[in-house]
């Protein structure tokens, strides 16, 4: 559609009805987001008379992060977090700790991943330390809320 997010993974929800609000009429249409559940998009849809570009917009690349820090995404928890590093893939030991600790955030949080002799060690924002544990794909569905 031409939007910056349009790729990004979301639930939409779009209303039966339409509605009448001067130059606002149509069905409405609501993205929450995956990645960033904070951020909701409302629009109308285009079949209604919604934003709709037939044009690619131009993208800027991301910043790349400095060596060794990497992104995840907590807003799950750390339960369900997999890191793949150096061809395995590993997880936190959080049996006691689902949710990521005070200062990390709730959606993505950048941490460093350092190399250890038992494997990767994730230094977080508030300087916690949290070894890795080797970690198997899983192949069932998952969802969190």
């Amino acid at each position: 559609m031409g939007d910056p997010l349009s790729h990004d993974p979301a639930d939409i929800y779009i209303t039966r009805d339409k509605f009448d609000q001067g130059d606002l009429h149509g069905r409405f249409v609501c993205a929450v987001f995956v990645d960033q559940p904070a951020f909701v998009e409302i629009t109308v849809h285009p079949a209604d008379g919604g934003r709709f570009s037939e044009e690619p917009m131009a993208t800027v690349p991301p910043t790349p992060l400095p060596s060794g820090m990497i992104e995840i995404v907590t807003h799950c928890g750390l339960g369900f977090v997999r890191i793949e590093h150096e061809g395995q893939l590993w997880r936190f030991d959080v049996d006691d700790q689902p949710n990521p600790p005070e200062g990390w955030g709730r959606n993505t949080t950048v941490v460093e991943l350092v190399a250890s002799p038992t494997g990767p060690i994730v230094i977080g924002p508030d300087g916690s330390e949290w070894p890795l544990i080797p970690a198997e794909l899983d192949p069932s569905p998952g969802v969190c809320v």
